[in-house]
């Protein structure tokens, strides 16, 4: 052992002179004080919370807005760009076919990424237990 732990003071515990006098409040008034004290600390959190949840929630609206601001900036792009392909290709190939042309390839492009999105989707499926026999509801 150590000489710590063998000294006296550690092993009978604080001496009769270390603890200190009391300050002159009965148990009443400590109970009351500390229950005062416990309801101005919830008063506080609740505070604290409140103003957070008000703030996150400011964010959130703004960064809604900004992302809604966004797509409606990129449909747009993606419009300029159909009609611009249109006028360029209705020079070359006429006003139908420069239709058809770019009728097919966005609904091609469209499909393609409709296809990826789908299959990602599908890897978020939670594998749900099969309704075979009773011991597997057992296991469950």
């Amino acid at each position: 052992m150590s000489d710590i732990a063998e000294a006296d003071h550690y092993r009978d515990g604080p001496a009769r002179e270390d603890i200190p006098p009391p300050v002159g409040e009965t148990l009443h008034e400590n109970v009351d004080r500390l229950v005062g004290d416990v309801k101005t600390l919830i008063g506080a959190e609740k505070a604290y919370w409140s103003a957070r949840l008000r703030y996150s929630k400011s964010l959130a609206k703004q960064a809604a807005l900004l992302f809604g601001a966004a797509i409606a900036l990129a449909a747009s792009a993606f419009t300029a760009l159909i009609l611009g392909t249109l006028l360029v290709l209705s020079a070359r190939v006429g006003p139908i076919w420069a239709t058809v042309i770019v009728v097919l390839v966005t609904l091609t492009v469209s499909g393609l990424l409709a296809w990826i999105a789908l299959k990602r989707a599908r890897k978020l499926a939670i594998p749900t237990p099969s309704h075979g026999s009773r011991d597997e509801e057992d296991e469950l």
